[in-house]
C-alpha cells in the first residue's frame, strides 16, 4: 500500500511538470545546402510515446526496452545482421531471479565495454525489488551486481526507493554512477564495476550535496539531463539554471555554458573527445543564465538542431534542413531525450517519442570536424 501511495504522488507531481511535445514549424525549411547534415535512418519499429532506454556496446549491438504500464518490460537486442531478439534480462527473469515472481520496470541501461548494466525497479506484494544487474552476453549470465537491501542503505532512501527514478551513467573514463530521484531527493552513487557484486565497495555515496558555484544544485527534478563526461566527471543540463554544468567525482560542478535562448527540450548531452553534442527540439526557450559561463555562439535560429560545442571555439550547427530522414520520420518533429554514442565515430542512436522509431544519426563527415 505504500508503495502505491508513493508512486501515485510522484505521477501526480510529475504529470504537472511535463512539457509539451513539439509543433511542427510554420514555415517550411530554407532549400539552401548547409555546411554539416546529419543522416537519420531506421532501425526498427518500436511503440510510440513510450519510456525507452538504449545502450549499445562495444562490438556494435543495440539494447533497448520500453517501459510498460503492465511492469512486465523485455531487453531485447539487435547485432549486425539487423534482426531483433529477446534477452534474458526482463522483470520475469530478474524477480525469479530474487526469489519471488513480481513485477517492475527496466528503467536504465548502461552499456560498459560488451556487458550491458541495468537498473530494475519493481516487487512483489510489500517485497522490494530495486537492483543493479549486469549481463554479459557472452555467457548468458544476468548477475545482480547491488541487491535491494545494500541500495536503499546507500542511499539512505527507505521504502521511498520504491517510487525513485533510477538512471545509469557511464563516463569516458570507465565510471559508472547512479542517479536516484523522486518528489523528496535526489542523489548520486558510485557503483564499482570491478568490485564482488554484493561487497561493500560494489556501491558508494561519495558525496552527499551537488555544489554549484554559490549553492547546492537540486538533484530532484526529472527536467535535468545528465550524462556521462570526461574521466570520471558527469555532464548535466539544468533547464532550471539554464546552464550546462561539469559535475566532478567529488561533487563540485563547474559552469561550462550558457545555454539561456536554447530550448528547454533539449536531449542529454554526449561527450566525445574534447567536444559535446546537443540535440534541441522546437519548445520554450531557456532564460539566460545567471552563471558565469560563456553563451553559445552562434545560437541557432531554427529548431530542431544538433549544436557541438567545443571550449574557445565557435559552435557548429546542423540546421533543419540538414537533417536528413525518410519514411514517416519527420525531422520538424523529432522528440528525442537521448543520444547514445556507437563505437564508430560521428555515429549516434536515438528513439524518437513521436514517430515511434529507433534511429540512427550519421553527421556526415566534414575536415575538422571529427
Amino acid at each position: 500500500m505504500r508503495r502505491s501511495i508513493y508512486i501515485l504522488l510522484i505521477f501526480l507531481a510529475g504529470a504537472c511538470d511535463r512539457n509539451e511535445l513539439p509543433v511542427a514549424p510554420t514555415t517550411a525549411p530554407k532549400a539552401s545546402d548547409k555546411l554539416l547534415s546529419m543522416d537519420v535512418r531506421s532501425i526498427t519499429q518500436l511503440e510510440p510515446g513510450r519510456a525507452t532506454n538504449v545502450a549499445v556496446t562495444r562490438s556494435g549491438s543495440i539494447y533497448w526496452v520500453q517501459e510498460t504500464a503492465e511492469e512486465n518490460d523485455l531487453v531485447f537486442e539487435m547485432d549486425e545482421s539487423g534482426v531483433p531478439r529477446s534477452t534474458p534480462i526482463g522483470s520475469t527473469g530478474i524477480t525469479t531471479m530474487l526469489g519471488e515472481r513480481g513485477t517492475g520496470n527496466v528503467q536504465s541501461l548502461a552499456a560498459m565495454g560488451d556487458s550491458v548494466w541495468f537498473y530494475f525497479s519493481g516487487g512483489s506484494g510489500a517485497k522490494s525489488m530495486c537492483v543493479i544487474g549486469r549481463y554479459q552476453p557472452g555467457a548468458s549470465d544476468v548477475q545482480i551486481f547491488v541487491g535491494s537491501e545494500q541500495l536503499s542503505a546507500a542511499s539512505d532512501m527507505g521504502f521511498a526507493l520504491d517510487v525513485a527514478r533510477g538512471t545509469l551513467l557511464t563516463t569516458e573514463g570507465g565510471s559508472l554512477w547512479l542517479w536516484l530521484r523522486h518528489s523528496d531527493e535526489g542523489l548520486l552513487l558510485r557503483i564499482d564495476p570491478s568490485a564482488e557484486p554484493g561487497s561493500p565497495k560494489a556501491i558508494s555515496r561519495p558525496f552527499k550535496h551537488l555544489l554549484g558555484a554559490s549553492e547546492p544544485i537540486d538533484l530532484r527534478s526529472n527536467d535535468l539531463r545528465l550524462a556521462g563526461g570526461a574521466g570520471d566527471s558527469l555532464l548535466m543540463i539544468d533547464p532550471g539554471t539554464s546552464t550546462l554544468w561539469r559535475v566532478a567525482s567529488d561533487g563540485s560542478a563547474e559552469a561550462l555554458w550558457d545555454l539561456g535562448g536554447l530550448p528547454r527540450r533539449t536531449a542529454r548531452p554526449v561527450w566525445s573527445k574534447d567536444r559535446i553534442l546537443l540535440f534541441a527540439a522546437r519548445s520554450e526557450s531557456m532564460v539566460d543564465s545567471k552563471q558565469q559561463a560563456p553563451p553559445i555562439e552562434p545560437m541557432p535560429a531554427e529548431y530542431p538542431t544538433f549544436v557541438t560545442l567545443r571550449q574557445g571555439e565557435r559552435a557548429v550547427v546542423v540546421t533543419p534542413n540538414a537533417i536528413v530522414t525518410r519514411g514517416d520520420v519527420d525531422s520538424n518533429l523529432l522528440d528525442l531525450s537521448e543520444l547514445v554514442p556507437e563505437s564508430k565515430p560521428n555515429s549516434w542512436i536515438a528513439y524518437d517519442r513521436r514517430s515511434g522509431h529507433l534511429l540512427r544519426f550519421s553527421r556526415i563527415h566534414v575536415p575538422g570536424l571529427e
